[in-house]
This record gives structure tokens, sequence and C-alpha cells, in this order.
């Protein structure tokens, strides 16, 4: 895949005692997972074409402009533990005309503890395949009456 992928949930191998339904519809997949383990309850939403209606790697011939664009969401709780959610995002956007070749990745991961909403954040720009920018941001904020 051209996608960035966590190796959190990537291939579906995470446990074998794990009960799985996935949905696959034109390069979208959403999968939801019952980890029989350890009672964690993944869900995984990924799009190959994004925004773009799952299309993947497109070309728009009338000014010769080639367009990419997916993501991948991963979600996880247990539900007995409020403080073990977590939700991650990862993204790539690519756009390219002959020799001009440029793309971003972008990723963002939230948790939180018992006092905290934990926040990361990143995003990479690329032309033609080499990084040119990265910058990456870190939040803690209080958990004030929640």
């Amino acid at each position: 895949m051209r996608c960035l992928l966590l190796p959190y949930l990537a291939g579906k191998t995470q446990n074998i005692l794990a009960q799985d339904s996935t949905d696959n519809f034109l390069g979208m997949a959403a999968t939801q997972q019952n980890d029989q383990i350890t009672g964690e309850v993944p869900h995984r939403h990924y799009a190959d074409g994004g925004v773009f209606a799952a299309l993947g790697k497109f070309r728009l011939d009338a000014i010769d402009l080639e367009i990419d664009h997916c993501f991948e969401r991963l979600c996880g709780i247990h539900p007995e533990d409020s403080d073990s959610a977590k939700a991650t995002m990862t993204q790539t956007f690519e756009l390219g005309r002959g020799e001009w070749q440029v793309k971003s990745d972008a990723g963002a991961k939230m948790t939180s503890t018992v006092t905290t909403f934990e926040l990361k954040g990143w995003i990479e720009a690329f032309d033609r395949g080499s990084s040119v920018c990265r910058r990456q941001w870190e939040a803690s904020i209080p958990r004030t009456c929640i």
C-alpha cells in the first residue's frame, strides 16, 4: 500500500483469538475487532482515495495532474476503562505533474490519563521524494471536570 499504515492493525493479525468483522468497498475498509484476551475493542477505517470517493490515485488529463489521497483512522477502547480510549489518524496527500511531485504525510494521536488529555501530531512535506520540512507537536490538556 502507498499509504502510511500504523502497525497497530495493519494486516489484521493482532490476535488469533480476536473476533473480526470487515467491510470493504471500492478501496475503503472498516474493521472492528473484539480482542478476547485484552478486552480492547479497536476499530479501523481506511480509504484509498480519501475524500475523492476512494478512487485511489487518479489523473486529471485536462490539466495533466495526478492526485492521490488516502487515510487511516484507528480508534480503540477497553469497555471497562474509559481512560484507555485512543484515536490515531494518518493521511497522505500527493500531487504531481511531470517533474513536479509533492507529498504531505500527517498524523495525530489522542489518548488520555486520569488527569489529562494527551495530544501528539506531526506533518511532513516532500518534494520529489525528499523530505523538505517536518513539524511535530505535543500537548497535555488538564481534564477539568471531565
